[in-house]
């Protein structure tokens, strides 16, 4: 998936949900946006995933910052 911030990753995924509960697609293009959806899921996923670790790190970090205080007290 090319580079695509997550807020229009799930904007796409949106639009792809709305089209098939539709239901009036033709079946391959019902399996293609089915495959883009698939893939948009695992795109917002991957995102979603660094920003946790990210934030996980910062509480580390201050944690640590916060021991230092604790020690130099």
């Amino acid at each position: 998936m090319a580079v695509m911030t997550f807020e229009k990753a799930l904007e796409k995924l949106e639009g792809v949900t709305k089209a098939l509960s539709e239901g009036d697609l033709p079946l391959d293009k019902a399996m293609k946006l089915y495959q883009e959806g698939l893939s948009l899921c695992g795109h917002c996923e991957k995102l979603l995933s660094e920003a946790k670790l990210k934030v996980q790190e910062w509480d580390g970090e201050q944690e640590g910052e916060k021991e230092i205080e604790g020690d130099i007290k």
